[in-house]
């Protein structure tokens, strides 16, 4: 994949601004964190679970994403995904 060098200046330029303000990097990582988890909730439970509606799973992704990202509700011991799962269906008891 060739390297973008315009992308990549912007890149680098946002982030040395980012840096200089406290706290504002953590923020930033975490909001992109939230929308890559997010993503990942709806391919998941659209793979494993079909009898979600599209509004339904968007709202229990990105329930599941708070809970992970902002929340930290994950346990090292487990992978990725299992983690993904057990959050799923501790958020989709809420909407049933």
């Amino acid at each position: 994949m060739a390297i973008n060098f315009k992308l990549e200046t912007k890149a680098n330029r946002i982030l040395s601004k980012i840096q200089k303000t406290p706290g504002l990097a953590d923020k930033v990582y975490r909001k992109l964190w939230f929308l890559y988890v997010v993503e990942d909730v709806k391919s998941y439970m659209r793979e494993n679970y079909p009898r979600y509606v599209d509004d339904l799973v968007q709202m229990i992704s990105e329930d599941v994403a708070t809970r992970y990202v902002y929340n930290c509700r994950y346990d090292c011991n487990l992978s990725y995904w299992d983690n993904i799962n057990n959050l799923i269906g501790e958020v989709a008891q809420n909407y049933n």
